[in-house]
Parts: structure tokens; sequence; C-alpha cells
């Protein structure tokens, strides 16, 4: 475990240091012998240093090349028609790297049957979209052939999405900068309604900005207006767009300048060049922002305790921050207020605004987030997409529903002190349980409603975040969970969703009415007896406590080995 996060650490800083000494260095494999790694080195360096003769005296070797600058590796994104094509030709022309389209590298893989290329023109003789992994091993290919790798390279709108983007990073391919174009909505629009191609040389023209030379009547013919430059199509890319940049840039944060496209073509193209010609900032320190999420009684608030001893980060919790806002008078908790007074639930917009504001607090900069039990379903989703709060781990702990509702059912909260005890894992001391109530929404029957509703949303939160959850086993030690969530977190663990704790399988009848004979009947009529020996004023209540307390599946003291076997006479005299 701990040499995974050494290595871990290892790659993502090795081909930085690579990057400043390409022009002095060489590699060697080391699983040989060590004698002929040895060899290999000496060789290297009796070779001298490039350019140098290594015959000559050391005071009179030629001083080393001076080090190239490190190769330019950009992705330019932005929405359709924001001017990435226009942004892409200048940036070739200033620094000479080589632009790269995905689709364009596809046709060649196509084109060359190539394995890749064989197995992309299966997906589409098929109809089907080539998939992302596919997609990204054929931009690999092509960043690693020599022009990529003498002249830098220019990644033209990819990735479009999170999981494409983390894909990327978990296949090596890192950027050095991320030029991100800015336009308004309707100015994009406008732009692509008045597009027009021209089919013989595919030159684009703008009946506005670009106007095609009107005296001439077979170009202004022939000219035609794509099925997707219309308002209507324009409207869902820009959505599509929106809905994915977020989760693209939470990737490249620490190395992307936004830009504003409605500028004149050359005044962007000149701040781009002085982003560009700056040193690579590299990666950024790692500032989690996690979300933590699981059915009631899963055991969310001890995990949340020990994330935040763990990496500092700031608890918010969607409740406190809610009644916080009210308590105040803001204007967000005047608004939820307005909802609460009348009896109606708090709009799912109007929660993620008030988790988006407190993400703007520098303590949470600073420090990172932990979202507590947020969001919920596919709705909260969305509107966390859309406010652009996008997490780096999501954290799912799951337990099976049987143990959640033994946990919450013999849950009991102490009125005086606000503590949460159970009545078989966390007893109360003594002088404590006479006050202890159960909450209206810990009984078996609420429970269940309660794990209903998280089991129909959870698909939500799982498909949408699947590139960034890990799926914990939670029916284990409070410590081994918290082990795992931390490797998690720090990177040292995937994103899997394998975790899941082991579930009981149905029993067969016979196995059934066994246990009932030899197990459930003896139980039973021991607790009847007692009740009928007691005789309390709660005789359900007594009832309940009693069969919590002497449950031979998780008795509170294994006192097993004291107990003589079931003996039917008795269990008909107690029947009797």
């Amino acid at each position: 475990e701990a040499m995974g996060k050494r290595i871990t650490m290892y790659h993502e800083n090795v081909s930085s240091i690579i990057d400043n000494y390409k022009a002095i260095s060489c590699s060697f494999d080391g699983t040989k012998g060590k004698e002929e790694i040895a060899e290999g080195i000496r060789e290297f360096i009796a070779a001298g240093p490039p350019g140098g003769d290594p015959a000559a005296p050391a005071a009179e070797a030629k001083p080393a090349t001076p080090l190239p600058p490190p190769t330019k590796k950009i992705i330019i994104a932005g929405a359709p028609a924001s001017g990435k094509g226009t942004q892409c030709e200048l940036i070739v022309e200033k620094f000479g790297v080589v632009h790269i389209s995905t689709g364009d590298a596809l046709r060649a893989e196509v084109q060359k049957g190539t394995e890749l290329g064989a197995k992309a023109k299966e997906c589409m003789d098929a109809g089907a979209l080539v998939p992302d992994d596919l997609i990204i091993n054929i931009v690999k290919s092509r960043l690693a052939q020599e022009d990529c790798q003498a002249q830098g390279w220019l990644l033209d709108g990819f990735p479009r999405t999170g999981a494409q983007a983390d894909e990327m990073k978990q296949m090596g391919i890192e950027a050095s900068h991320f030029v991100l174009l800015e336009v308004p909505d309707e100015i994009l629009v406008e732009r692509c309604e008045g597009r027009r191609s021209d089919p013989e040389t595919g030159k684009i023209y703008h009946l506005k900005f670009n106007p095609p030379p009107e005296d001439d009547e077979a170009l202004m013919a022939r000219l035609v207006h794509r099925s997707d430059d219309t308002a209507e199509a324009m409207g869902k890319r820009i959505g599509m767009y929106k809905d994915n940049v977020g989760s693209v840039i939470g990737n490249y944060e620490h190395i992307c300048q936004k830009f504003d496209g409605q500028l004149d073509k050359q005044a962007i193209a000149d701040t781009i060049a002085a982003f560009l010609e700056s040193v690579p900032t590299g990666k950024a320190a790692f500032i989690p922002r996690v979300i933590i999420a699981g059915a009631p009684a899963s055991g969310k608030g001890t995990q949340c305790e020990g994330i935040v001893e763990d990496f500092g980060l700031v608890h918010i919790s969607t409740g406190d921050e809610l009644r916080m806002h009210v308590r105040q008078g803001t204007p967000l908790g005047l608004q939820a207020k307005g909802y609460m007074d009348s009896g109606g639930l708090v709009p799912d917009s109007l929660i993620t605004a008030i988790v988006k504001e407190r993400m703007l607090h520098q303590d949470v900069v600073e420090k990172g987030w932990l979202l507590d039990g947020f969001p919920r379903t596919a709705g909260q989703v969305q509107a966390l997409s859309e406010a652009e709060v996008h997490p780096d781990r999501v954290v799912l702990l799951d337990v099976p529903d049987e143990i959640l509702v033994e946990r919450c059912t013999g849950r009991r909260l102490d009125p005086v002190t606000g503590a949460i005890y159970h009545i078989v894992h966390n007893p109360p001391p003594e002088g404590v349980a006479d006050r202890l109530v159960q909450r209206s929404d810990d009984t078996a029957e609420a429970m269940s409603k309660r794990i209903a509703t998280y089991h129909e949303n959870l698909g939500a939160i799982t498909t949408y975040y699947q590139t960034k959850c890990r799926r914990i086993n939670g029916v284990r030690a409070p410590k081994a969970i918290r082990e795992e969530v931390k490797a998690f977190i720090e990177g040292s663990l995937p994103p899997t969703m394998s975790g899941v704790p082991p579930r009981r399988a149905m029993p067969k009848p016979e196995e059934a009415m066994a246990f009932v004979e030899t197990t459930m009947m003896p139980f039973i009529v021991k607790g009847c007896a007692a009740l009928c020996k007691t005789k309390p004023d709660k005789p359900l209540e007594y009832l309940a406590h009693w069969m919590i307390e002497n449950n031979p599946n998780k008795p509170l003291v294994d006192n097993t080995a004291d107990q003589a076997p079931v003996n039917k006479n008795d269990v008909n005299e107690e029947r009797a």
C-alpha cells in the first residue's frame, strides 16, 4: 500500500523533470542485470555532454548545448462557434506545434488500417459511437509520434467530458497549458446561424462577419447552411457543452486561463501567446473536493469526522447551511424561509445556491470541502453540475438494508446533550438511559421508507460520478473504513464500484423452517414468558426492547458457552 503511494507520486512528477533534461538524458532498462545496466551508464557518461569531445581534457570540453524550452502541450476548449478554429491556426503559425483534431486522427487510423483504426471502423460501420477509451488511445498514439514529441501539440476541443479528461490523465496524457474561450450564448447563436460552407473548397463564410463575394454567383448558389447551425440545434449543442465543461476544467484548473472570445481575433491571439510563452505551472497542490454518500445510518457522520481530521477539509452540511442562512436573514435564507413557512420543500436550485455560496468562502477555497449527503437526487446532481460544483472524489458507503434498519431502530437521542447512543452497539451510561428518546424517523417503518427513497435515487449519483466514485464496504470497523477512505482520497486507490459488503443469500425453504423451529420459536416463547412475568405498562415497547437485548444472533454479552441446548419439552412447558 505504501509502495503504491510512492510509485504514484513518482509518476506524477517524473515527466516534468525529464522535460527539462531531454537534451542530456538517456533511459536504461532497469529490469536487466545490474552489470549490464552499469556498463550502459558508463558508456553514456564516457561519451561526454552532447556536442562535446569525450577525448578532450575536462577543462577544454565544449560547453553543453543550451537546453531547449519544454515542448508545449496545449488543449484549447470552447463552445461551438467560440473561435477555436481561428485561434488554432494562429497558435500553430506562431509556435509551430502540431494541430490535432480527434476526428482527423480517427480517420487517419482507419485509413492506415491500424489495429485501433480497425476497431474504430467496426463501431462506425455498426452505426455506434466510438468509445472514449478507443478515441483516447488513438489520441495517445498520435501524440507519441515524432513530430508531436519534437514540436509539441495542440489538442483541439478534446476532452469534451469529465470522464474523457479523467481517462486521459489515467493514460498519462498531461497538458502544459489549457486555453478556454468564453463567448455569451446569444453571440454563439448569432455566429452559427450566419455560417455558410462551400462544399467544394470546404471554406466557411459568415453572412455578417465574413461574407462571401456577392459577385460570385456560382459560389453564392452552392453555399450550404449546415443542419447543426440552426438556432434550435445550436441551443442543444451549447447546453451539452455547458453540462460538461465544468468537469473538464476541474482537471486542468492549475494550468487553465480563460479568454474573452468576443475581442478582435488578433487581440485574443496576442493574450493567448503571452500565456503560452509563460513557464508551465506544473501540478498544483491537491486540495480535495469530496462528496460522501450513503443511506441513513450507513456511518457517514463517523467517516466525516475522520476525513476532516485527516485532510483538514471544511465539512459542509446542507441542513446546517440552510438553517444558518434562515437564522441570519440572508437573501437566500429569506427565500428558503418562505418555502418552509408554507410547508413546501426548498427547491434544489436554492439549496445548490446556498452550497455554492459557502464554497466561495476563503476557508473552503484554501482547505477544500467535504459535502455531506448531498446531492441525493438526479435533480440535485444536475443543479450542482450547472453551478459548476465538481468533486474530485465521491465516497459511497454501502451497508445492507437489514443492518441499516437494525442500526436505526436501536438509536436513541439524549435531548439534554444531543448525544446519540445505540442500545446495542453504543449503550448509554448509567443515569442517562431514562431520558433518552427515539426519533420518529428511526422506527423500522420510517426507516424502510427512507431506504427505499435512497435506492430509488442512488443510480443517478453513481452514474454521473462513476469515474470518481468508490463504493466502500461499510460493514466493518470504523478504523478499517477510515483507512480505505483516506487512501482513496489520497489517490492511492482507484474509483471502483466493487467494494460491496456480502449480502446474505436467500435460504432454502427447509433451511428457513429449521431456523424458525430451532431459533425463532424458542426465542419468541421466552420473550412472551418474560412479558407475562413482568407485566409492564407498555407491553409492546417492553417486548421490542427485550428482543433487541436478547437477540441470539447479536447478543449484548457472548454467553453462549453457558447456555444449554434448547429442550423442546421445556419449550412446550413454557408455551403451556
